[in-house]
C-alpha cells in the first residue's frame, strides 16, 4: 500500500470510528425524544429537522466543499478563505433570526423555534469542520467531531434532569451548545482560518461555487419529502419515517469520511493515474459500509422494535428500504467526490437534479397509496438513478487522459 493510500484509510477509519460514535449518540438522543413525545409530535420535530438541513444547504451552496478543493490547489488563499467562512456564518445566523421571528409573530412556533435553533448549530459545525478538512487537521477532526456529539449527550441529559423544557426543545439547546464547542476547539487549532467578522465577503463567499452549490441545493432538497409526506399523509406519517430516517446515518460514515478527506487529496492529483493510486488502496472502506447496511436491512425488526417500541411498527418496514438505499448512497459518495475534485461538478449537479426529481415526483403518489412507506420507496429509486449516472461519468473520468 502506498503511503498516500495507508494515511488516507487510516485518517478515514478514524474519522469514521469518531463520527458514528457520534451518530449514535444522536440516534440514541432522538430515540429518547420519539418515545417521550409520540408519533403525531415527532413528525414536527422531524419537519423542523428537515426545514433546517434544506436551509442549511441553501446556505452552504456548496461553499465548503468547493473552498476545500480551491485551497488545497493554492487558488484560495487563507486571508479569502477566511472572509467567506464569515459571510456563511452570518447568512446563517440570519435566516434563524428570521424563522425565530416568523414563530414569535404568529406562525408555528414550535416548527420554525426549532428549525432555527438546528440551522445555526448546522452551520457553525459544518463550517468550523470545513476549516480543519482543508487544513488537512484530519486526527484533530475525528477528535473533535466525537466531543462534539459527547457535549451533546451530556448537555442533553443534564437539561433532561434539571430543566422544564419539553424533550424536542431540549436537544436543540444541546445541539447548539455541541455545536459551539467544536467551533471552540477548532478556533485553537486552525487560528490562520478562523472567520474574519471584520472583512466579511458578502458578494464573494459562493463566488465561483455555481455547480457545487447546485449539487448541494439539490441535496438539502431531498430534505422536502419529510415536509410533502407530512403535507399529504399528516404528522404520523412524518413521524414514522423521520423517527428512523437518519439511523443509516452511522453505516454511511465510513464512506462519507473517506470521501471527505478524498477530496483535498484527489483536488492535488496529477492525472486519473494520480487519482487511482491515491484512492485504490482505501476503495474497502465504502465497502464496509454496504456490507451494514445490508445487515441493517435484515435486523430493522427486532431494533425498531427495543429501541422505540410497539408504536413506531410502521417503521420496521421504512428502516428495511432506508438500509437499503444507504448502501447505494454509499457507492454513489466515492463517484460524487471524485468528480467533483477533478471538476466535473456540472455532471455531478445534473445526476443530483434527475435524482432528486425522481424522488420528489414519487413522494406524494406514493404517500397517499403506501403510508410513511412510500417515502422509503422514493428515496431508493433516486439513489439507484443517481448510482447509474454518477457511476457511468466516474468511468469516463478514469479512462479520459488528465
Amino acid at each position: 500500500m502506498s503511503r498516500a493510500g495507508s494515511g488516507l484509510s487510516r485518517q478515514a477509519l478514524l474519522l469514521a470510528s469518531a463520527r458514528a460514535s457520534g451518530q449514535l449518540i444522536m440516534v440514541a438522543i432522538q430515540a429518547v425524544v420519539a418515545r417521550q413525545i409520540g408519533v403525531e409530535r415527532f413528525g414536527v420535530f422531524a419537519s423542523a429537522f428537515a426545514m433546517a438541513a434544506l436551509l442549511s444547504g441553501l446556505v452552504d451552496f456548496g461553499a465548503g466543499s468547493y473552498w476545500v478543493r480551491e485551497f488545497s490547489a493554492g487558488r484560495l488563499s487563507s486571508a479569502e478563505f477566511r472572509r467567506r467562512s464569515s459571510g456563511k456564518i452570518c447568512v446563517g445566523a440570519l435566516v434563524a433570526l428570521v424563522l425565530l421571528s416568523a414563530g414569535i409573530l404568529g406562525l408555528p412556533f414550535r416548527l420554525l423555534a426549532l428549525a432555527a435553533g438546528v440551522l445555526i448549530a448546522s452551520v457553525v459545525s459544518q463550517t468550523f469542520q470545513v476549516m480543519l478538512i482543508a487544513a488537512q487537521k484530519n486526527t484533530k477532526l475525528s477528535t473533535y467531531a466525537l466531543m462534539e456529539r459527547l457535549v451533546l449527550g451530556a448537555v442533553f441529559s443534564l437539561l433532561t434532569w434539571l430543566s422544564p423544557l419539553a424533550p424536542e426543545f431540549t436537544f436543540v439547546v444541546s445541539y447548539i451548545c455541541a455545536s459551539f464547542t467544536l467551533a471552540g476547539l477548532t478556533s485553537a487549532t486552525v487560528p490562520q482560518l478562523l472567520p474574519n467578522f471584520r472583512e466579511i465577503a458578502w458578494r464573494k463567499t459562493w463566488a465561483g461555487a455555481r455547480y457545487y452549490g447546485m449539487s448541494t441545493c439539490l441535496i438539502s432538497l431531498q430534505a422536502t419529502d419529510v415536509l410533502i409526506g407530512g403535507a399529504v399523509g399528516g404528522p404520523g406519517v412524518a413521524g414514522a419515517y423521520g423517527a428512523v430516517s437518519k439511523w443509516t446515518m452511522p453505516i454511511t460514515l465510513a464512506t462519507q469520511s473517506f470521501s471527505s478527506l478524498l477530496n483535498p487529496i484527489v483536488s492535488a492529483a496529477q492525472d486519473r493515474h494520480d487519482v487511482w493510486r491515491r484512492m485504490r488502496k482505501s476503495v474497502w472502506l465504502p465497502a464496509i459500509s454496504v456490507l451494514a447496511a445490508v445487515t441493517m436491512a435484515v435486523f430493522a425488526e427486532p431494533l425498531v422494535l427495543f429501541v422505540l417500541g410497539r408504536q413506531f411498527i410502521e417503521s420496521v418496514g421504512i428502516m428495511r428500504l432506508m438500509a437499503l438505499a444507504a448502501a447505494l448512497s454509499s457507492i454513489a459518495q466515492v463517484a460524487f467526490t471524485v468528480l467533483q475534485a477533478r471538476r466535473r461538478e456540472r455532471v455531478v449537479a445534473l445526476g443530483l437534479a434527475v435524482a432528486v426529481s425522481t424522488q420528489l415526483m414519487l413522494v406524494a403518489p406514493l404517500v397517499q397509496h403506501f403510508g410513511a412507506l412510500g417515502l422509503a420507496v422514493a428515496a431508493i429509486a433516486a439513489q439507484s438513478v443517481l448510482c447509474l449516472v454518477l457511476g457511468a461519468s466516474l468511468i469516463g473520468v478514469l479512462r479520459t487522459r488528465g
